[in-house]
């Protein structure tokens, strides 16, 4: 049998293939079973598939294995896995490697779990992830470990996780992010926090947050700080609030400002306040101007002060502007006053209008002043000339 021609193999009949007799089947040279068409492939018995000599096994072409049956996998012995090409491996499928035993897993070499795709990665269960050997997990394929299901990157354990490179890690999705266990994520390192693409960030959970250390919120970048939510910068504690570096405060957008509690701003030091952008204080809310504590709003910079608008001038009304510091109200541009709205000009003291200079009380329009009472009228004591 084995002078057959591997033209004459590949033309036999599925019947004559699943005629042939132990022996003569045995005696089958190794071009002749690479000779053999998938659908050939596909009918041998189990017991055909166990007369596979290693280097039989090693000829199969990623189409033949391809053809295999789950029935003839599990007939292959670990010797005949661990013999499968990188192009033979490459040719299993998601549904043939979910129905692979623990020790046909075992079997595999690094080489060939580097050359399972990424289809067939999705079929590992998570038993049989949690039975991988630590070297065999990292040689999965980057692409393999990035199109895990969110499931399966649940399952994986926390020295498997420790285990992914950065490259890896930044091609995780918010989906995958966010099916993260708390152990999981607690067990991130620095340099695998910091990894992470903004894009996933946006996958973290109000839990997640919270169990955030210090440790992995201080290696966030300015654009990974960006990624998170309001709701996620609303839940941050005034303890992670006071331990963000002033690059990463200089991150928050518009919106992540106007998120932030009472509690939180008044968290800052005067240090991270001054450290804010002229437009990021710009962006505080009434509610935020209304409870800034004296120290923190004292600790604003001459360009911060010097950018509000009339319309926060008018939310700073009520008190809070005559708290300023002489050199602060002095770079309250003339522009500003003039924006201030009518509505807010009843609601500045005569404190604060006393603390104004002569080029400053003079910007008060005409319907600004129309709308002053005698006292903050008197108050100017003849600045407007």
């Amino acid at each position: 049998m084995a002078a057959l021609s591997t033209t004459v193999l590949s033309s036999l009949t599925l019947g004559e293939i699943g005629a042939l007799t132990t022996t003569q089947f045995a005696s089958l040279s190794a071009a002749g079973i690479a000779a053999l068409t998938t659908d050939q492939i596909a009918t041998l018995t189990s017991t055909q598939i166990s007369l596979l000599t290693t280097t039989e096994i090693s000829g199969l072409m990623d189409t033949q294995v391809a053809a295999l049956t789950t029935t003839q996998l599990a007939s292959l012995a670990t010797s005949q896995m661990a013999a499968l090409s990188t192009t033979g491996v490459s040719g299993l499928n998601a549904a043939q490697v979910t129905a692979l035993a623990l020790t046909q897993l075992a079997a595999l070499t690094t080489t060939e779990m580097a050359a399972l795709s990424a289809a067939a990665v999705t079929g590992l269960t998570t038993t049989q992830f949690t039975d991988l050997t630590t070297t065999q997990f990292s040689s999965l394929s980057e692409t393999g470990i990035t199109g895990l299901s969110a499931a399966q990157i649940a399952g994986l354990t926390t020295t498997q996780f420790g285990l992914l490179t950065t490259a890896e890690l930044f091609g995780l999705t918010s989906t995958q992010v966010a099916a993260l266990t708390t152990t999981q994520f607690q067990a991130l390192t620095a340099k695998q926090f910091e990894a992470l693409a903004p894009t996933a960030i946006t996958g973290l959970s109000e839990t997640q947050i919270n169990k955030m250390t210090l440790t992995q919120l201080a290696d966030l970048t300015a654009e990974q700080i960006q990624a998170l939510t309001t709701t996620d910068i609303a839940g941050l504690s005034v303890t992670d609030i006071n331990a963000l570096s002033t690059t990463q405060l200089g991150g928050l957008t518009r919106m992540q400002i106007r998120s932030l509690t009472l509690e939180q701003l008044n968290a800052l030091s005067a240090t991270q306040i001054s450290s804010l952008d002229p437009t990021q204080v710009a962006n505080f809310t009434v509610t935020e101007w209304d409870g800034l504590a004296t120290t923190l709003l004292q600790s604003l910079t001459a360009t911060q002060i010097g950018a509000l608008t009339g319309t926060q001038l008018g939310d700073l009304a009520q008190g809070a502007m005559g708290e300023m510091l002489s050199y602060q109200l002095s770079e309250i541009t003339t522009t500003a006053i003039t924006e201030i709205p009518t509505t807010d000009i009843p609601s500045l003291t005569t404190t604060e209008l006393e603390e104004l200079n002569a080029s400053q009380l003079g910007a008060f329009t005409a319907t600004q002043l129309a709308s002053m009472s005698d006292a903050q009228l008197a108050a100017l004591d003849g600045g407007i000339a």
